[in-house]
């Protein structure tokens, strides 16, 4: 947690409960929708609003705190921003999996293309282990 609220400080944010939980939330889930993330927040912050989850995850997005990972066919998921990665989907039970991506991928791709990188998202669309074994 004071690793959130210092995170939150360096950024000249207030570390307010809310966020802070939010924050919380997130970095355990790994990835979650902002349905999913009011729905979890209600449980210790019942008065909070729908509405004051997504100001506050404007807010954190627009400070480079976290990312949106959009998902085909699905609602937009949010995770802390953290090195790159590549996503693993599944699209039987749409569970979203990190994978360390090789080492400047992105970074090379763009330059053999002479092409100024800015962000990158990679989303590999597929079946997960689970969902292939309970086919059988």
């Amino acid at each position: 947690m004071k690793d959130l609220i210092t995170l939150l400080q360096k950024k000249s944010l207030k570390a307010t409960s809310q966020r802070v939980a939010m924050l919380e939330i997130i970095a355990k889930s790994g990835h979650i929708s902002t349905q999913n993330l009011h729905e979890e927040l209600q449980k210790n912050h019942p008065s909070i609003s729908l509405n004051t989850v997504y100001l506050n995850i404007n807010i954190l997005l627009k400070n480079n705190i976290l990312t949106t990972i959009s998902i085909d066919g699905n609602k937009a998921q949010y995770e802390l921003l953290k090195e790159e990665h590549i996503h693993l989907i599944c699209k039987e039970c749409a569970t979203l999996q990190d994978i360390k991506a090789p080492k400047d991928i992105s970074m090379q791709l763009a330059m053999d293309n002479d092409f100024i990188q800015h962000k990158t998202v990679i989303n590999i669309y597929g079946i997960c282990l689970k969902c292939q074994q309970s086919r059988s």
